[in-house]
């Protein structure tokens, strides 16, 4: 959501509402290839989207957002604190998850 969030305050010409999930599938697709191992091929991105889509718009939109972003598609997360530290750390699981959700919901509320 964030990317999509990002993207359309951005954007300089507006969206259709047509492309929209264009915009949102292309969205999906660079989180998933900067978060996630598995990344869906372009073509099966097309068959879930029914068709809509052919592959080339969906690259093409994720260029744009891309280039949009300045390919800024990082935002620092608690998650990714917490990942780190209990890399670091030796400490039992119970304690890194009570951990984890303690500064998550600090940073929420402080946020």
């Amino acid at each position: 959501m964030s990317l999509i969030d990002r993207f359309l305050a951005w954007e300089k010409k507006p969206i259709i509402l047509e492309k929209l999930q264009l915009v949102g599938i292309a969205c999906f697709q660079l989180s998933c290839k900067y978060e996630d191992r598995f990344v869906l091929d372009m073509d099966q991105l097309s068959q879930l989207m029914e068709g809509t889509f052919h592959p080339d718009e969906i690259r093409q939109m994720e260029l744009n957002v891309s280039f949009t972003l300045d390919f800024n598609l990082n935002i620092p997360l608690s998650i990714h604190f917490l990942r780190a530290i209990a890399r670091e750390t030796n400490c039992d699981i119970k304690v890194k998850r009570r951990l984890g959700a303690s500064i998550c919901l600090l940073s929420y509320v402080y946020h």
